[in-house]
């Protein structure tokens, strides 16, 4: 296969990855969702292929009415499986899965497909330079084995004494091969006995230059409310590696596969090639820290907020017997009942793991407020009888920009695992008592944060219980999260600006046209 056909069948790919995302809440919803593309996650992967395929033929239908022959179009499930779950790293199907694929993806065959695409190719070429050696470094007796034999039959004796004297000029070469093999036994054992230096020198620092010269940049992104998919290109082939690490950013019980490192779970994914354009999907709100990493440095950073489309966005998540789960995304239509904000979990499709699970409330909109100017108010309980479950915790989170967050966990009974997050500014109910933390969240209690002037002051129902400076800069703010142990309610959310005491969201969750405030 040929250098171009294989960028094509790679962006082929892409593209079909992209729709069925795109597609996903229309077509697929009746499947949990998958993250980056990992269909093996999938309870029933032959279900979903049935219903692909499926999808497919009533597609390509019309297409195969108008006369295109079958053996020029079509997809069998098994090829389909080894694209989906991508059991080979190298890109082939033939020309009938190329047309097949190329007409779902609204193109006219795999020809228009290259054509509209022709953009993806290098704009310089490609060029491979072939080298004839005709000296050899090999033993004057060994030569003739890697030499081109001479013809069958030699015309004459000139050509046999031209021949021979190709032999004679190599003599002085075997020589030179002895101090070579030398040279390699010298450089090897330098290799071994100067490993420290040789350590340091593979590990030395980036210079300042070949910094400069490192890329890393969003190319494309298809933004829509509750997910986003992105194509990264990035080149670092200006540093001394071999290969580059990318970090789509941690969040507990977001990620597929998992690194564990410093009680932080990440989604890191090592690429061998120095400069590429890969492709993440993000299915959950958030702000995302997306870091590239050589050599366990962090080279460079792209942040990408995944908005809710000024809405409110639901899940559940747990843990049971050591392994993680996370449920789909739910919209209102499931969650809101008579002003009030309540994820049932009667509706968790986990049901058979509800043990120990949570619940999330999170919108993520443009407030167009600072987090060091802010009063964060929310009316909230987490009744037993309604789904909480001890310690009841339920926690009030403001994400900015970059990521830093404005976080209080309040609990009942159970203060050692209260927690006062500012920013840099930490107190874990562990390591110190925070009794102002423990409120009866079997009622309805106004709990709030006011943060002005990097000093904080908790309100628990119109009452100033705890006050201190911080230490950090958080900024614009991005996202609000409401998060219970079990199933908690919300009846209210206000966001003021602290020092004008202008309302700027509220949200009593009796629908409107619209929740922001002027």
């Amino acid at each position: 296969m040929n250098i171009k056909d294989l960028l094509y069948l790679h962006e082929l790919e892409n593209q079909l990855f992209q729709k069925i995302n795109n597609d996903w809440l229309l077509k697929w919803n009746k499947f949990p969702e998958v993250e980056n593309g990992n269909f093996n996650q999938l309870p029933n992967l032959d279900a979903f292929l049935r219903a692909l395929l499926l999808d497919i033929d009533t597609i390509l239908k019309p297409h195969i009415d108008s006369g295109i022959p079958w053996e020029n179009i079509g997809i069998s499930q098994s090829t389909l499986r080894r694209i989906i779950i991508k059991e080979k790293k190298e890109v082939n199907f033939q020309r009938p899965t190329r047309n097949c694929l190329a007409y779902y993806l609204g193109y006219d065959g795999w020809n228009d497909f290259k054509f509209c695409n022709k953009d993806i190719l290098p704009t310089q070429p490609i060029i491979i330079n072939v080298v004839q050696v005709y000296r050899s470094l090999l033993p004057q007796k060994l030569l003739p084995k890697f030499l081109p034999p001479p013809n069958d039959e030699i015309e004459d004796e000139e050509q046999e004494l031209q021949y021979e004297e190709i032999i004679q000029k190599q003599f002085w070469e075997t020589k030179l091969f002895k101090f070579v093999c030398f040279g390699i036994l010298l450089i090897g054992f330098l290799f071994f006995t100067g490993k420290t230096v040789s350590s340091w020198y593979r590990n030395r620092p980036f210079t300042e230059e070949q910094l400069a010269k490192v890329k890393f940049e969003f190319v494309n992104q298809y933004d829509k409310p509750n997910t986003s998919s992105v194509k990264i290109h990035y080149d670092v082939s200006s540093l001394n590696t071999d290969s580059v690490s990318i970090d789509y950013g941690f969040e507990e019980y977001f990620i597929i596969r998992k690194n564990r490192t410093d009680n932080s779970y990440q989604y890191i994914e090592r690429f061998s090639k120095l400069e590429d354009t890969i492709a993440h999907t993000f299915f959950k709100p958030n702000v995302w820290i997306i870091n590239l990493i050589v050599k366990g440095k962090i080279i460079r950073t792209l942040t990408k907020v995944v908005y809710t489309g000024h809405e409110w966005v639901s899940w559940s998540s747990g843990k049971e017997d050591d392994i993680n789960w996370i449920g789909r995304n739910v919209l209102p239509q499931i969650t809101m009942n008579n002003g009030i904000l309540h994820y049932d979990k009667a509706n968790i499709e986990k049901n058979g793991w509800l043990a120990f699970f949570y619940t999330k409330h999170q919108i993520n909109d443009d407030f167009k407020i600072n987090g060091d100017s802010v009063f964060f108010e929310a009316k909230v309980k987490n009744n037993e009888m309604e789904g909480g479950q001890p310690c009841y915790d339920t926690s009030l989170s403001l994400i900015d920009i970059q990521k830093r967050t404005i976080n209080v966990n309040f609990v009942q009974d159970c203060i050692e695992f209260g927690n006062v997050f500012l920013d840099k500014t930490k107190f874990y109910g562990r390591e110190k008592v925070l009794p102002f933390l423990d409120v009866n969240l079997q009622v309805w209690n106004t709990l709030g944060v006011s943060v002005k002037n990097h000093k904080a002051t908790l309100f628990v129902n119109g009452k100033q219980v705890f006050k201190t400076k911080y230490d950090g800069n958080v900024t614009e703010i991005k996202g609000i999260r409401i998060t219970f142990r079990g199933s908690g309610s919300v009846d209210w959310v206000k966001l003021s600006n602290s020092s004008t005491e202008k309302v700027v969201f509220f949200d009593d969750f009796v629908r409107k046209k619209s929740n922001k405030l002027n």
